[in-house]
């Protein structure tokens, strides 16, 4: 099994591309800067105003995980728990999942980890997995054999030779 990083190890892991990438947006930046004295203002302000609207769409984005972080998941959290057992679970789920030529550790980290999950479920479960080829059909077959709750999960294939967003 692929060892698992924590949040520590994620944070230590984007410290050096960040720096890379300061550098060299760094380097580009003092390279370009005389040219800016012969740009006219229009264009200064036509590129402040797309770099507003695009990450302005980030900083939306950034509030509404927080809002559901923080805000909504707690309520929504608190009136689950407090159901009676036999009505938190759905009769029946379905996960659709598409599995286009991946890097066979990939799949098997994936199916490794949502079997181990739907073991916990009450309910019964059906994957569709998407697939592009014969060797992740096999890969996801092996998982799915190994697994030791896999009598509790359905596995249905479905053929996507374009691509797995067809």
């Amino acid at each position: 099994m692929i060892k698992r990083f924590g949040t520590k190890e994620g944070v230590y892991s984007l410290i050096p591309p960040a720096i890379f990438y300061c550098i060299i947006a760094s380097a580009i930046f003092y390279s370009i800067w005389p040219y800016f004295y012969y740009m006219k203002g229009e264009k200064i302000f036509v590129l402040g105003l797309f770099a507003i609207w695009r990450y302005g769409w980030l900083v939306l984005n950034y509030i509404r995980s927080f809002i559901y972080h923080y805000i909504r998941y707690p309520e929504l959290r608190r009136r689950t728990l407090q159901l009676p057992e036999s009505d938190k679970y759905p009769e029946h789920l379905f996960f659709l999942i598409p599995s286009f030529k991946e890097e066979p550790w990939v799949s098997v980290e994936t199916f490794q980890s949502i079997l181990s999950n739907l073991a916990g479920l009450p309910c019964k479960t059906t994957l569709v997995v998407a697939t592009g080829e014969d060797r992740d059909n096999a890969v996801i077959t092996g998982v799915y054999n190994a697994h030791p709750h896999r009598d509790a999960v359905e596995l249905v294939f479905q053929r996507q030779a374009d691509g797995k967003r067809i």
